[in-house]
C-alpha cells in the first residue's frame, strides 16, 4: 500500500504509494486524523513546485439535521451544502432522507476557518428552525472558537462563542454535538440538558 513516508516541510510529509488504487482509496475516504489531529492530504504532481502546494482545505462528509422534508429540493439541499464549503457532492436519496431526519453531502471545508456550525432557517409565518451541521469522522477542533490546530485551553479567546435559542439562553456553539456520531442532537439539546 504505502510505499514510502518522508518529512516534507514542517508538520507536512510526503506519502508515497506503490499502487495508484491505494493512492485513490486513501484521497476518496478522506477526511483522516492521526492521534485525534485532522490529517489533510492533498494529491500532488510532481510538476508543482512545493512551495505551492496548498494544504488548506479538507474534504468532509457532513449531515444537514433539522430540515423539513418540505424543503429538501435539490436547489435547498445543494444551497444548504454550499453554506458549509465548497460542494463536492449531494447524496440526493431525498425519500430515504426524509425518513432519517437528515441529508449528506461532501463538502471541502476551509481549515483555518472556523467550522460552519448551523443556521436558522425561516419557514412559514416567520417560524424559525434550527439546521445543525455534523461532520463525519471530525476530529479534534477548539470548543471555544471552533478551529482546528488547537483546543480551548490553548485558545485566544478566554469563553466559547455562543448562540441565542428562541428561549433566550445562550449556548455555546462548538461542541461534540458537531460530531455525527454524537448523535442527531443539537447545541440547544446538547446543552440545556445537561
Amino acid at each position: 500500500m504505502v510505499e514510502e513516508i518522508s518529512r516534507f516541510r514542517n508538520n507536512s510529509f510526503l506519502v508515497s504509494f506503490e499502487i495508484e488504487e491505494d493512492k485513490r482509496m486513501v484521497m476518496d475516504r478522506r477526511s483522516w486524523s492521526i492521534y485525534g489531529e485532522l490529517f489533510v492530504l492533498t494529491d500532488w504532481s510532481l510538476t508543482v513546485p512545493t512551495n505551492e502546494v496548498k494544504l488548506d482545505k479538507s474534504p468532509f462528509w457532513a449531515r444537514a439535521i433539522g430540515v423539513l422534508p418540505a424543503f429538501l429540493s435539490k436547489s435547498n439541499v445543494s444551497m444548504i451544502a454550499g453554506k458549509v464549503g465548497e460542494v463536492l457532492e449531494l447524496d440526493l436519496d431525498i425519500r430515504r432522507d426524509k425518513w432519517r431526519g437528515f441529508f449528506r453531502f461532501r463538502v471541502n471545508v476551509e481549515i483555518s476557518n472556523q467550522l460552519f456550525l448551523g443556521f436558522f432557517l425561516p419557514i412559514y409565518g416567520g417560524v424559525l428552525v434550527w439546521v445543525q451541521i455534523k461532520y463525519d469522522h471530525l476530529g479534534n477542533f477548539c470548543f471555544h472558537c471552533g478551529k482546528f490546530g488547537h483546543d480551548r485551553k490553548t485558545c485566544s479567546l478566554l469563553a466559547p462563542i455562543t448562540i441565542t435559542g428562541s428561549n433566550g439562553i445562550g449556548v455555546p456553539v462548538f461542541g461534540p454535538w458537531l460530531r455525527s456520531d454524537y448523535g442527531n442532537g443539537d447545541c440547544f439539546s446538547a446543552f440545556l440538558s445537561r
